[in-house]
């Protein structure tokens, strides 16, 4: 069985390492020397740890122990983050710690003391959740990339509060989950189509017929699970598309702002402005500099 080595995963000054990837393969059983978080992203598997397997989708986030059996077979192409931790990277009194859950729970101290919270080795974040996971996990792969002076203290923040949204779901009620289930019938399947589709023109008459909903209450229901409107949604996503292009890649603003859904520049230097504080033109600059000039470098630089 395939062991996945600490010596072979992590930088040798490094006790976390995050990443983004997408496969359409299938991993059989292994094991691993530290703890594995993994969300999805977009895609479908079935995932089996320990011997009991999970259906996964988007919103979906696992954990697997340290020498746990993991294994998962893809039923669509797999996208997800991987946070791959060993326990002194949270605190030097869980080196030893046997049970990763456990462990995670330790890390939040006395805010969940004595709460009655069911730990599984699955969860499954919905409506505005997903927001939210989602934003930490994009702030934690920006910040482990860049690397930049204080990083790693960025980073046990933003696991720190990523843990935080995990346990409150964990802890909550079997009454409020069955209210939240009910509101999230529109999810995860409208959720991706709009993913999917959200640089084209959406109309919210033929999402709602999706759902076998009408309009007003597709909206009603959109805006309760999300905590924003469809357009509002849909907007973020067509940013957060072009600030990626903007920071990875050389193509040019005129064609981003076609690529991610708008028909005419002006509205779209208006959302980007409104979203990221900054234009399209002064966000790639800054993103250049960063990366000409790291400031870890420049202090050595300075020494």
């Amino acid at each position: 069985m395939r062991k996945y080595t600490i010596s072979e995963l992590f930088n040798p000054d490094e006790k976390i390492n995050v990443g983004r990837a997408t496969f359409f393969v299938n991993e059989e059983d292994h094991t691993h020397e530290f703890l594995e978080m993994s969300y999805i992203i977009s895609g479908k598997a079935v995932q089996k740890i320990a011997g009991h397997s999970y259906e996964v989708d988007k919103g979906s986030l696992l954990f697997v122990n340290f020498g746990q059996t993991h294994s998962y077979v893809c039923s669509e192409p797999l996208t997800y983050v991987n946070i791959l931790i060993q326990p002194e990277f949270i605190s030097s009194e869980l080196i030893d710690s046997d049970n990763a859950l456990d462990m995670l729970a330790i890390s939040l101290f006395e805010d969940f003391a004595g709460e009655a919270i069911h730990i599984k080795p699955h969860i499954h974040f919905d409506g505005s959740e997903v927001i939210d996971v989602e934003k930490t996990l994009d702030d934690m792969l920006s910040e482990y990339d860049a690397k930049q002076i204080g990083y790693r203290t960025a980073l046990k923040g933003l696991l720190q509060y990523l843990l935080v949204l995990v346990f409150r779901k964990f802890r909550a009620s079997d009454e409020n989950l069955s209210v939240i289930n009910h509101m999230q019938r529109i999810t995860p399947e409208i959720l991706r189509y709009i993913e999917d589709n959200c640089f084209e023109k959406l109309s919210v008459s033929d999402l709602a017929k999706r759902c076998y909903y009408n309009t007003s209450y597709f909206s009603r229901i959109f805006k309760e699970c999300y905590g924003m409107t469809l357009i509002s949604y849909i907007q973020k996503k067509r940013i957060d598309e072009a600030v990626r292009l903007l920071r990875d890649t050389d193509v040019s603003v005129e064609e981003i702002c076609r690529r991610v859904g708008y028909s005419e520049k002006k509205h779209f230097y208006k959302k980007f402005r409104e979203i990221t504080g900054t234009t399209p033109s002064a966000f790639r600059k800054s993103e250049r500099v960063k990366k000409d000039y790291p400031l870890t470098e420049q202090i050595k630089k300075d020494d």
